[in-house]
């Protein structure tokens, strides 16, 4: 895990700008050394925090950065960064974002840490959920 960043207020969370309203997005890469523009996105909602994960705060997760994770949820692809062929009168163009992809796992409903080696991990060995 690359980095995690807290989001500001987006119209897929109507807007609001809490920090327990917004989505919370992790840059996953394959190796520690990667750049975020090799990055893919997987973003935490409030919906699935309040829905039975409320310490999934980004106080907890930022704790995550530079460890080996892996992360279950579901694929979206996220068209709002995809810059728009022909825009409406008035629609400002969509934001291109750096990193590898616009599917992203939004929203993530699982989030596992390695507590061993990375070899035990992607044998298997040394899964602990991340409540």
């Amino acid at each position: 895990l690359l980095r995690v960043k807290r989001e500001k207020g987006e119209s897929c969370n109507c807007g609001l700008t809490p920090e327990e309203e917004t989505d919370i997005h992790f840059a996953l890469v394959d190796e520690p050394e990667d750049d975020e523009e090799t990055s893919i996105t997987a973003e935490v909602t409030p919906r699935v925090r309040h829905a039975g994960h409320p310490n999934w705060v980004f106080s907890k997760l930022k704790d995550l950065e530079g460890d080996y994770v892996k992360i279950v949820g579901t694929l979206m692809l996220d068209t709002k960064h995809i810059r728009q062929a022909s825009k409406l009168d008035g629609e400002r163009p969509n934001k291109g974002l750096k990193r590898f992809t616009n599917w992203e796992v939004h929203p993530i409903t699982s989030i596992f840490r390695c507590t061993k080696s990375k070899r035990a991990c992607d044998r298997g060995n040394g899964w602990e959920e991340v409540n």
